[in-house]
């Protein structure tokens, strides 16, 4: 039975893959929470070593918690009645990064944290991010990446093999596109919420004069800084007009 329903929906995705339609458009959102379940399993495992109890959080880490929250749960956000947006805190200075899995559960480590100055600069890079699992970047780009039936056999428990402490996910490069649509949605998020649009200036622009190795993580998942930083200000003109 199992073995049917893999060959069922991969059946199904490669007759819509055949029609040259998005991912989004036949890939229903359950995968998304499936598999996120499955990759956050694997992540909290590989990192509790790392992983800051929920019960001894600093104050800059509440704040990113109650942050979270609050952009969470805002009309924009779509996905919040079927996602369970959650927030985990990994303690490691020397690493500036954030990421958010399918199925909304972000991962912020202690680097960026220390490296933001407000609580909108923090709110910018888990809008950013949140924005990722909403527009559903990551499943779209697995996808593509390693085909839907390896993903469904992952689902099923056939198949973990390339599953890693969420490493697909942490070396996951996002297309351009991707990048402007996630800034975009981040931006009219901010706004939303009464947050400073140009706090995602300010971030941008902090990690662009940063001249440091461990900043290259989160450069090379979130290329193209100095043009997103254009579009930025654009969208900020087009809206002040």
């Amino acid at each position: 039975m199992v073995r049917f329903k893999v060959f069922y929906f991969c059946f199904i995705g490669i007759c819509f893959a055949a029609c040259d339609l998005k991912p989004s458009s036949y890939i229903p959102v359950a995968i998304d929470i499936q598999l996120g379940e499955l990759i956050l399993d694997q992540t909290l495992t590989e990192n509790s070593h790392l992983l800051v109890d929920s019960l001894h959080l600093n104050s800059r880490q509440t704040e990113c918690k109650a942050l979270f929250e609050n952009l969470t749960h805002s009309s924009l956000v779509t996905k919040q009645q079927n996602f369970s947006w959650s927030v985990h805190f990994l303690k490691e200075d020397s690493t500036i990064n954030a990421f958010c899995i399918p199925g909304g559960h972000m991962f912020v480590y202690s680097g960026l944290l220390n490296l933001c100055t407000s609580k909108d600069e923090i709110a910018g890079v888990l809008a950013h991010e949140i924005a990722h699992a909403e527009k559903r970047h990551s499943i779209i780009q697995l996808t593509q990446q390693l085909g839907i039936q390896i993903i469904l056999e992952s689902i099923l428990g056939l198949n973990n093999s390339w599953l890693g402490p969420g490493a697909q996910l942490m070396q996951l490069k996002f297309s351009r596109a991707d990048e402007l649509e996630a800034d975009q949605f981040a931006y009219y998020l901010l706004k939303d919420k009464k947050y400073n649009t140009d706090a995602l200036l300010t971030f941008f622009n902090k990690m662009n004069q940063l001249n440091q190795v461990h900043v290259l993580e989160f450069m090379s998942t979130h290329p193209e800084t100095e043009n997103r930083i254009q579009a930025i200000r654009q969208l900020k003109l087009e809206n002040e007009k």
